[in-house]
């Protein structure tokens, strides 16, 4: 009895981690920051913006999931008050999304506007099943295609937006290869998480990595997606940025390899999903103390 209410704690513990809307605002901070360093740029409004709307989205989303009858068996009770209106919890989501487009329409002009509604747009594609309206599919439900929506999803607002509202000149190719650097980090991030999800997925008919070439097979994969991630950065970043900031990373990028390594272990796989967000959060605050340090 001790046993399986201590396995359940922990279970509860890590999904509420896993969930966790303030864990995502977090990472989404934390990598606009760390965009504006590389790209030699001063904070701007994005810091607010890309956080608010990464936020917003996931909770609409799950807020749809829980008006279809989605409900998961281990979720903390903090997290099922949190929801017990979720009519409400969808209007205040609405509500953040409306006041980022707001600040980006008045500090930035029409391109901001318009990267700040791509995640909105991603995440209505991905949750509704409207685009194949003929099968009643999602996004969600489309191999790869799942995958490169969410990636890009974050990906392109969280680096062109601290572009978008810049008032510094703008290195284009360093640009480029950053967003596909971070493109690349949430392809990999994604489908690391969908391991641990890999039966549920599989008997919800949702096609990932996993599911359709197996974990051995996924892992050769997201080796390569790190490794790509790692070269775009070194040749095409790195010399606009200056080598503190990124001699910083590379520390965090190793551990997201050694992540991937640990993907054989079953019992580490859910925790690895956590992490994997929590490596972006702690990067940006080893980044921050770091630059902030070395200007001293």
């Amino acid at each position: 009895m001790i046993g399986e209410t201590s396995e359940r704690t922990f279970t509860e513990v890590f999904v509420a981690f896993k969930n966790s809307p303030a864990l995502l605002g977090a990472s989404a901070l934390a990598n606009v920051y760390i965009t504006t360093v590389l790209l030699g740029l001063s904070p701007n409004a994005s810091v607010l913006v890309v956080p608010l709307v990464a936020v917003a989205v996931y909770v609409l989303d799950d807020v749809i999931d829980r008006l279809e009858g989605g409900d998961d068996e281990f979720e903390p009770k903090s997290r099922e008050a949190f929801y017990s209106s979720p009519l409400l919890v969808g209007a205040v989501a609405v509500g953040a999304y409306v006041l980022a487009l707001v600040i980006a329409a008045t500090r930035g002009g029409p391109l901001a506007v318009a990267l700040t509604l791509v995640p909105g747009v991603s995440g209505a594609l991905y949750s509704l099943p409207w685009l194949f309206a003929a099968r009643a599919t999602r996004v969600k439900d489309v191999f790869l295609l799942n995958t490169a929506l969410i990636a890009g999803a974050i990906a392109i607002p969280g680096t062109l937006l601290p572009v978008a509202f810049a008032s510094e000149p703008v290195p284009v190719t360093a640009t480029a290869a950053l967003t596909l650097f971070w493109f690349v980090r949430y392809v990999v991030g994604v489908e690391t998480c969908n391991v641990p999800d890999l039966e549920d997925d599989r008997r919800g008919g949702v096609a990932t990595l996993p599911t359709n070439y197996g974990i051995d097979t996924t892992r050769k994969l997201l080796y390569a997606g790190d490794l790509l991630a790692l070269s775009l950065l070194l040749a095409f970043v790195l010399p606009v940025s200056g080598r503190l900031p990124v001699a910083l990373m590379l520390p965090f990028l190793g551990l997201s390899i050694g992540f991937t390594y640990a993907l054989e272990r079953p019992s580490l796989r859910g925790p690895i999903c956590v992490g994997w967000d929590g490596i972006h959060v702690l990067m940006g605050v080893v980044v921050a103390v770091g630059v902030n340090v070395a200007a001293l």
